[in-house]
């Protein structure tokens, strides 16, 4: 862009060079990855009364979201692997009532977990992750905390593990 003042002189701005135009396309390219990362997630919901998760099973896809809700009784969700070591990642809350507890699944594979005070009286539940057929991979980036590098270059890329492209 190209303004000229009153004295006839020319000064070039040029906006790929402003912090506040940065800062801008930061934001546009952190909500634009948030929006196509979410449209392709669930949430699924477990209540968890009675002795019992319902469903005790589900099948999901890498990156849904399950949120169990105690809707009575004291429970928990214990799924860490110092119970189940075969989990690809420990998850789960402290016991309690009228809580609820919700969690990310990114790594695909079978998860089990229980309640703790119930799962002598089968309160136990599995979630089987699946994950991306087209074998591509999920990223995440949040930026927060920029100022001191307002002005520099932020360079992302991707690299094919298997080929190194």
């Amino acid at each position: 862009m190209t303004i000229k003042n009153k004295c006839n002189m020319k000064a070039i701005f040029t906006l790929k060079n402003d912090a506040r135009f940065k800062k801008l396309m930061m934001l546009a390219a952190v909500l634009i990855i948030a929006v196509i990362t979410s449209s392709a997630q669930e949430k699924h919901i477990v209540e968890v009364s009675n002795n019992v998760f319902t469903p005790d099973e589900l099948q999901i896809a890498a990156g849904d979201t399950v949120e169990w809700r105690n809707i009575e009784g004291i429970h928990n969700v214990n799924g860490s692997q110092g119970t189940f070591p075969e989990n690809p990642e420990s998850f789960g809350n402290s016991t309690g009532s009228g809580w609820t507890y919700s969690h990310v699944f990114n790594i695909a594979g079978s998860y089990d977990y229980r309640c703790d005070p119930h799962y002598t009286l089968g309160m136990t539940g599995k979630i089987e992750v699946s994950g991306n057929d087209d074998d591509k991979g999920q990223l995440i980036v949040n930026f927060s905390g920029m100022d001191p590098h307002v002005g520099h270059t932020l360079w992302l890329s991707f690299v094919y593990k298997n080929s190194g492209e």
